[in-house]
């Protein structure tokens, strides 16, 4: 998958070439402050990538050449088609991997947020492929499909990152916890609201996590950590763990919450007192509301 540069500018005539529009349109808007944009020495308007994205992703315009302005084939919106789309399980089931990425590259052009594609498209989906039965066919179905989604949430992350962040954040999955997207989805909703997100990644113990707090320096302080639980090795033990990380948070300044299939029934109520996300959406709404940095 090629990597994404979203600081590189590009032409007003290169970007109206990518979604269909003309030149002059392009610079009108730009200087209405629609688009945002810098000049060169001689004067020449130039857009970054992440403000075109952000550009067309508010107006739902459908990206028709992406390679105009240097973007990977998989960006092109310009074929979608709710009606008759097939749909990402579908798609995965047959092996269709790369019209599964940008089944979800379009999803996310379109303006559907990171969030929102985690609890509506990726989850139900890995979820249908995870309990079908473990045949070898099924297993590589399921990984298949595990590998283009953490490829396309980082993208999509990149996408999502500001130039000036409003907040800091730290987190990963808890110790024994295998499974990375879970985490990486939260990252990623992080830099859809704003933050500036550290992924630890999967298996990363509580203690690993309060060492990383403890060797900061004051002005390097993150503003919010966040554990996701998809499993656990030794649930009392580690729910303990849990509940101490959380206390030292809360007791320096730092917002602290989980989230995770892990997280239900009656291990939820020792939380109390703690942000507790069953969806990324909630985590999202928390953080749109939330006075972080």
């Amino acid at each position: 998958m090629k990597s994404l540069d979203v600081n590189r500018t590009v032409s007003p005539r290169d970007m109206a070439s990518a979604i269909g529009m003309s030149e002059s349109s392009l610079k009108r808007w730009a200087d209405n402050g629609l688009l945002s944009f810098t000049r060169t020495g001689g004067g020449h308007r130039r857009i970054r990538i992440h403000e075109a994205i952000r550009f067309i992703r508010e107006r739902s315009i459908p990206i028709q050449s992406p390679a105009a302005i240097g973007l990977p084939s998989d960006f092109a919106t310009t074929a979608t088609d709710p009606e008759n789309d097939e749909s990402l399980l579908s798609l995965f089931q047959r092996g269709a991997t790369e019209e599964a990425e940008s089944f979800l590259m379009a999803r996310y052009l379109g303006g559907v947020s990171i969030a929102q594609i985690g609890d509506d498209d990726i989850r139900p989906v890995l979820e249908a492929l995870g309990h079908v039965p473990h045949t070898s066919e099924g297993i590589l179905r399921e990984h298949c499909a595990t590998q283009v989604c953490l490829q396309v949430i980082e993208r999509m992350r990149v996408l999502a990152r500001g130039a000036e962040p409003r907040f800091q954040a730290l987190g990963g999955a808890i110790g024994g916890d295998v499974y990375m997207l879970p985490t990486l989805l939260v990252s990623g909703v992080i830099e859809e609201m704003g933050g500036r997100a550290v992924n630890l990644g999967a298996n990363t113990p509580t203690d690993s996590i309060r060492w990383d707090l403890a060797n900061r320096s004051a002005d390097s302080m993150p503003d919010l950590v966040w554990v996701s639980v998809s499993h656990f090795i030794d649930e009392n033990e580690q729910v303990d763990d849990l509940l101490r990380l959380g206390r030292d948070c809360l007791d320096s300044g730092i917002a602290f919450f989980v989230g995770g299939r892990a997280l239900v029934g009656p291990i939820v109520d020792r939380f109390t007192g703690f942000e507790v996300h069953s969806s990324l959406q909630s985590i999202s709404a928390c953080l749109a509301s939330a006075k972080l940095g």
